[in-house]
């Protein structure tokens, strides 16, 4: 099932070159908010938790019972006032679990992970009753926040990968991407265990984890992928920039990724460059970049050289523009060749002209 409320209009593939069409079917309609920043579903208990409406709060968890998915019901509207910019509980991100951790006050019940702005939230929403009042909440994290954004738990249940959106962006100490690991194992009493520094200074968006691996989307760094089998000394494992262009502390490039596919590809988000379809390269580690070299056989042409590199499913596309330290897209792709292919002629050229 697709909640949605937008308009489906044919949208442009640029896999096949064509234009595909979705068809809106709705089997149910669920008219009890209007925008939200985004819904997270628990899958286990069959509640859709709404966060950021302009209800509960607002801006708390808005909790829907899809248990019955062509008969959605409110359950109940939960927030904090202890947290939030505004102090109305505002909730930025959330993940609901049936907790299966240490801290056995709580095991077997629905417990949720909030990012608050001003902090993580703990919260047991095993009964489903409208809360204003911080009631429900298990424990609040507290530490030098600008943005408490998002974050995940481990699969053992013991900590919470966390991202602050706005760190990098604003703190004169924070020169690279910050991201906090809380010890979540008192539920009551969340810290900080430590944190990890990234290579680069890119803001950090949302993380997932799937076993001793976060997946992470890093703005202009791209998906960036962690193995935290030490939780004390985490590594980065591999990446992929979908923001070539830079790494600089802006607010371009990857948003989210999932990475959740039986088939084990990942699907990563960027804001103007498009959607990303990843699968490991374990098996078959990446090889250098290869040198480039060209010759101008006639004013207003150009031939590129380049290494022999890849196999003989690969390909090497050929973007040109105007601007130095352009951002391949659709838009300044010329050509692809393929292998064995090492050379391309460019003709009809005027000057200042910056191949990729």
């Amino acid at each position: 099932y697709l909640k949605t409320e937008i308009e489906l209009n044919p949208v442009y593939s640029a896999i096949n070159g064509g234009l595909i069409t979705f068809v809106r079917n709705l089997s149910s309609f669920y008219g009890e908010f209007g925008n939200a920043h985004n819904i997270f579903i628990n899958e286990d208990t069959g509640y859709a938790y709404a966060i950021g409406t302009s209800t509960c709060g607002p801006g708390g968890l808005h909790i829907v019972d899809i248990s019955s998915p062509t008969n959605p019901s409110k359950s109940a509207c939960v927030s904090d006032p202890n947290t939030g910019r505004s102090n109305t509980g505002y909730v930025h991100d959330v993940q609901c679990v049936v907790y299966n951790g240490p801290d056995s006050n709580y095991v077997g019940k629905e417990i949720c992970f909030g990012s608050n702005e001003t902090n993580v939230w703990i919260a047991d929403l095993s009964t489903k009753s409208d809360d204003s009042s911080g009631s429900k909440t298990i424990g609040l994290g507290s530490y030098d926040d600008y943005y408490t954004h998002q974050g995940w738990l481990t699969e053992d249940h013991k900590y919470f990968i966390q991202n602050d959106e706005l760190d990098e962006y604003y703190s004169s100490s924070i020169n690279n991407t910050r991201t906090l690991i809380w010890d979540v194992q008192d539920l009551s009493n969340p810290t900080v265990l430590g944190t990890y520094i990234g290579p680069t200074p890119s803001i950090d968006h949302n993380n997932y984890i799937i076993g001793n691996k976060v997946f992470m989307s890093h703005y202009t760094s791209g998906l960036r992928i962690l193995d935290i089998s030490d939780i004390t000394s985490p590594t980065e494992e591999a990446y992929f920039d979908v923001y070539p262009a830079n790494d600089n502390t802006s607010f371009d490039g990857t948003w989210s990724n999932y990475p959740y596919f039986e088939s084990g590809s990942i699907v990563v988000t960027s804001i103007d460059e498009g959607l990303f379809v990843l699968k490991s390269s374990d098996n078959d580690p990446p090889q250098q970049a290869p040198s480039v070299t060209y010759m101008i056989p006639n004013d207003g042409s150009v031939t590129l050289y380049w290494d022999l590199i890849g196999s003989s499913s690969s390909k090497t596309n050929i973007y040109r523009s105007e601007e130095q330290g352009f951002t391949p897209s659709v838009e300044n792709f010329i050509d692809s060749v393929d292998y064995p292919g090492v050379e391309y002629t460019d003709l009809n050229l005027d000057e200042n002209i910056t191949y990729y």
